[in-house]
């Protein structure tokens, strides 16, 4: 008896299990018994009979579960005679192909979560490693269109922009494609889901200061502010009543000789995702001392000067200060300090004289004859006059109805 044996190629299916259709042809024999075991990799071997192929070949289908890794698998085929007399063995060999497998990661997971940055873009990276392939296509659900190309440790960025609610996107591998054939079921996923950039902040500060500011007219006031409003962002500034405007995500605006009143300073800033803050500083503005008045000089329409509880000065705002020109003669409406019959300091509505200078505290100075001193609540000096240098002492140094600290 001869026979002749072949195997066509066979791919396993995602269980595992392949199929291939054997050929085999004898003379003079009405039967055979086949079996194959794995020569590389693992399967589960198989063993039965085949039928008579006196009249030329014939074909069966086999069936090799339990496929792990590519390998290939010997078939032998001994033959029998009507009378159970055995032939040679005829071996032939048959190649097992498992179909391709996959794992698809987003942001190193399955399922994960991305926030968003301030301008509402977020970026995932992906990485897909597979077996057996050479190539394939996967896409991604949410507006992300169908990718291909070479599959084997594919890699990159999958970039969304616009995120400015929760959304979720699902991306899986629509086919793999390898020795084995293509596979375009049961395949690796993976799912991100992408987060709106969070509430957006933003720091105000007038003149430095993140609390309530107390000016004295005319007062200069400096808006300055940051935000996590993005590169995307803008933030609208305004002082009602004074000014207004846009600008970027931070920046500083300063606004000039602002007259009396109590002005709340805001700015708002929104991002790309619209998402806004908002911060306010209220700002007050005045021609009054802020302190409790200790010591005022006044005429018969008010305080001509003041000195209050912190030791700051203040003149009316029609008053100019003349340092070192003596007042002139018959100025009405003038309160006088003199020493040995010197006018030494000339108060009215419209000018103020000192034979010295307004000069800033300094340490030891003590009331004492030819000096006046004046005290707050608490006893303590805020101001001197000093009859011989004609200087004015300050706690606080403030003149011409401005704080000067300020």
């Amino acid at each position: 008896m001869s026979c002749s044996i072949s195997f066509s190629p066979a791919t396993a299916d995602t269980s595992g299990t392949a199929t291939s259709t054997v050929m085999w042809s004898c003379t003079n024999a009405s039967n055979g018994w086949y079996s194959c075991s794995a020569t590389t990799g693992t399967f589960t071997p198989i063993s039965g009979w085949l039928y008579s192929a006196v009249t030329g070949p014939e074909s069966r289908l086999l069936t090799f579960p339990g496929i792990s890794g590519a390998g290939s698998a010997t078939c032998t085929v001994t033959p029998y005679n009507e009378d159970g007399g055995a032939g040679s063995n005829y071996s032939a060999t048959v190649t097992l192909t498992p179909l391709p497998t996959c794992i698809l990661t987003l942001n190193g997971s399955t399922g994960t979560t991305v926030t968003a940055d301030a301008n509402g873009n977020a970026s995932v990276p992906f990485n897909l490693t597979s077996n057996y392939a050479t190539n394939g296509t996967y896409s991604c659900t949410g507006g992300i269109s169908p990718l291909t190309g070479a599959i084997g440790g594919l890699s990159g960025t999958l970039s969304f922009s616009g995120v400015t609610s929760q959304q979720t996107h699902s991306c899986i591998i629509t086919s793999l494609t390898g020795a084995g054939g293509t596979s375009t079921t049961n395949l690796c996923s993976a799912t991100v889901r992408l987060d709106p950039p969070p509430p957006p902040t933003v720091d105000l500060r007038v003149n430095g200061l993140d609390t309530s500011v107390n000016l004295m007219a005319p007062a200069d006031i400096t808006l300055s502010w940051t935000s996590t409003v993005g590169s995307d962002g803008y933030c609208d500034y305004s002082i009602p009543g004074v000014g207004s405007g846009q600008v970027g995500p931070s920046g500083t605006r300063t606004f000039l000789n602002v007259g009396f009143g109590t002005y709340a300073a805001e700015v708002v800033c929104s991002n790309a995702a619209g998402g806004s803050a908002r911060d306010v500083v209220a700002v007050n503005v005045t021609t009054v001392p802020t302190g409790t008045p200790v010591w005022q000089i006044r005429d018969s329409l008010g305080p001509i000067f003041s000195i209050d509880s912190l030791g700051n000065a203040y003149l009316v705002p029609t008053s100019q200060v003349n340092e070192r020109t003596p007042p002139l003669a018959g100025l009405t409406g003038a309160f006088l300090l003199k020493r040995g019959g010197e006018r030494v300091f000339a108060f009215s509505r419209n000018v103020t004289y000192l034979k010295g200078s307004v000069r800033p505290w300094q340490t030891g100075l003590t009331a004492e004859p030819g000096k006046l001193a004046i005290k707050n609540g608490s006893r303590q000096i805020v101001a001197l006059f000093d009859g011989a240098s004609g200087d004015l002492y300050l706690a606080r140094d403030a003149v011409g109805g401005r704080r000067r600290d300020q």
